[in-house]
This record gives C-alpha cells, sequence and structure tokens, in this order.
C-alpha cells in the first residue's frame, strides 16, 4: 500500500452534505446536542437545513469535525463479530509463527498492513486498509478501514475473534491454515451454530436465555427483534404446483419487531404461537448495581433457515448525566472494554446453547 496519502480538508459544503445525507445517523436531535456541548443554543423545532447550515458554516476544530464522522461509522465501529474455537493448545512461540505466516500469506497480495501485537495469554492483530464507494458523498468517499483479529488462548483450545464480514473470514480462514502449518496438524473448530435445533421454541429460548446469561448485567429493555419460520429444508414427498401455490399465499415468513420491552408485547406471543422464533435481537443492559452506563448490545443469525452465521456486537453505550438521565446519543466505547463485553457474550452464547442440549 503507497505510504503517500492525499491530505483532505472539509469544506462548509462537504459538511452540510454530511448532515442533509446522514438523517437516521446524525438526527436532529445529535446535532443540538452537539452544538449545545460547544456552547451554542438552537431549537429542537428549527428545520434541519437551517441547523446543517448553522452547523456546517461554523469554524470547525479536529475534534468536533472527528465526532461527527464516528456518529455516520457506527456501522463499521460497532461492526458484528463471529468467533470460533479451535480445539488445539498453542504456545507464544506457536503464535508467533502463525502470525508471521499469515502476513507473508495476505500483506503484499492484499494490500492490507498488519501491526500484531503478542500478549500473554493471546494477540491482536489490528491490520489496516482502504476502500472506496464513490456512491458517497466526498467526506465519506475514501475511508481507511480497521480489522482486528483477536486471539485468546485458553488452555488446550484457542478462541479467534473477527469482524463477521467477507474479509474477516477470508483472513481467519488463511490464519487458520497458518496455525495448522505452524503445528503440521489438522485442528478441528467449533462455532456457536443452531443447525441442529429445528424447533422454533428452543430458538427462541435460546436468545432469551442469552440475554439474561450476561454475567453481572441486567435487561433494562428489548429495542427490536426480527422474527423468522424458515427452517432447515426437509426431505418431502413432491407435492402438486397448486398445492404449492395454495398453501404459501399471503403467508408471513419473517417480520420485526421495534419499540420499546417487544419481547413482551402481545404480537410477539401471538407470533412465537404460530411457529417464529427470534433470529435476531438488540437490548439494553447496564451492571446490576444499577449504576454506570447504560450499554447496547445485538445477536443475530445470519442465516436463520440454517441456524448459522451466529453474530453479535456491543453497539455502544449511553452515558448517565449528573442529573440521572442518560445521553441521547451512543457513544463508543475502548477497545478493552468492548473486548471484555464480548468475551461476556461468548460465554454467554456458549451457556444457552448447552442449556438447550440438556
Amino acid at each position: 500500500m503507497s505510504n503517500l496519502r492525499s491530505i483532505f480538508f472539509a469544506n462548509d459544503k462537504d459538511i452540510f452534505d454530511l448532515i442533509m445525507s446522514n438523517r437516521k445517523k446524525l438526527p436532529n436531535r445529535l446535532l443540538v446536542e452537539i452544538l449545545q456541548d460547544n456552547g451554542i443554543v438552537v431549537s429542537l423545532e428549527d428545520a434541519r437545513e437551517d441547523i446543517a447550515t448553522y452547523l456546517s458554516t461554523l469554524t470547525h476544530d479536529h475534534f468536533m469535525l472527528q465526532h461527527l464522522m464516528e456518529q455516520t461509522e457506527k456501522n463499521q465501529r460497532s461492526e458484528k463479530v463471529v468467533s470460533v474455537v479451535l480445539d488445539a493448545s498453542l504456545s507464544n512461540e506457536d503464535l508467533a509463527n502463525s502470525i508471521a505466516e499469515l502476513r507473508r500469506m495476505r500483506e503484499g497480495t492484499y494490500r492490507e498492513i498488519y501491526t500484531p501485537r503478542l500478549e500473554s495469554e493471546g494477540a491482536k492483530i489490528p491490520i489496516h486498509y482502504e476502500e472506496m464507494d464513490f456512491g458517497k458523498t466526498r467526506l465519506m468517499q475514501r475511508r481507511e478501514k480497521r480489522a482486528e483479529i483477536q486471539v485468546e488462548l485458553e488452555g488446550d483450545k484457542v478462541v479467534i475473534r473477527s469482524p463477521a464480514s467477507e474479509k474477516g473470514g477470508e483472513i481467519v480462514k488463511d490464519f487458520i491454515a497458518a496455525i495448522e502449518s505452524a503445528k503440521k496438524i489438522q485442528i478441528s473448530t467449533r462455532k456457536v451454530e443452531l443447525s441442529g435445533i429445528t424447533s422454533p421454541k428452543l430458538r427462541t429460548q435460546f436468545f432469551t436465555s442469552l440475554i439474561d446469561n450476561l454475567e453481572d448485567f441486567v435487561v433494562t429493555d428489548v429495542k427490536s427483534i426480527n422474527i423468522d419460520r424458515e427452517l432447515p429444508t426437509l426431505e418431502v414427498e413432491e407435492e402438486d404446483e397448486s398445492e404449492k401455490k395454495a398453501q404459501f399465499s399471503g403467508e408471513v415468513r419473517r417480520a420485526l419487531l421495534d419499540g420499546s420491552g417487544v419481547i413482551y408485547s402481545p404480537e410477539f406471543k401471538r407470533f412465537t404461537n404460530s411457529g417464529f422464533y427470534i433470529c435476531k435481537i438488540e437490548w439494553i443492559a447496564m451492571n446490576t448495581s444499577g449504576v454506570g452506563s447504560k450499554y447496547e448490545f445485538e445477536a443475530s443469525l445470519e442465516n436463520p433457515a440454517e441456524g448459522t452465521g451466529f453474530k453479535y456486537t456491543v453497539k455502544g453505550k449511553y452515558n448517565q448525566r449528573q442529573s440521572g438521565e442518560f445521553s441521547a446519543g451512543r457513544h463508543g466505547i475502548d477497545d478493552a472494554e468492548k473486548r471484555r463485553l464480548l468475551n461476556l457474550l461468548e460465554k454467554a452464547a456458549w451457556k444457552s446453547l448447552e442449556t438447550l442440549a440438556q
């Protein structure tokens, strides 16, 4: 990757376009809050165009612009995560050799920059690369992206955590191959999957148990639930085409329930009583002490019918103000805290899965 990079300066039009093209990620309430944090008072009743014009024509320092950009990058910063467990014992030397082999395999070919950091019981492998999207506004076209592979050595097993993306999957696949090359053995792997569970009730129980099994946290709200009724295809006798059309005519196969406390709603109960199951859930939880920030979590199945592709993330936190109220905008969390919370999510998922198998 070239070390020569262009220097980009955002003008008022760039900032105006950024605000107007990101209504969902930059709502008026958040823009007003940003202005108030900088000593400027405006009304929520003002038109969005007026707020955008006012904000874009101010003199922006690096930190204000960075804050705006961070809000639009929430999807990347809260990127969903997948993990795989390797049934193998690795020494620190084995791990270092495997990382070196991974860099040799990918760094030059895919123009990725690896900056691994070995730890006492694992490693962090940040990977930097660039992506261009010419369909976006000028300020957002070129994005420097960062994927991080986390490796934790836990006795006779290795946990590899990576972004739930095509890029992340490719890197992990090559990394496992590099480990096998270093150890000169074939390694078996395990993932959290519901492919062997065909009962809609049990699939729903997995997700409801997951949010309750989060150690030291209590659920304060369930924001949204995606439900599905597709299950693994079974071997059945071929039906008459007219019978198939009659059977599926007007049938609801999936739905999204959005709001506050949706898991307790009568609509959710009606769906689950009709053979639907949860395939994605977003919830808010905070420490059992009742003091501190609220955290937003998400867990889902990428392929609901097959019960595969379990992925999860910590989307951010809502800071508690001195008044006791929580911030309107969701804030990011540092790497150490996010790693701790992802580890708790993984343990909760495995615990929920083991409970279903009993």
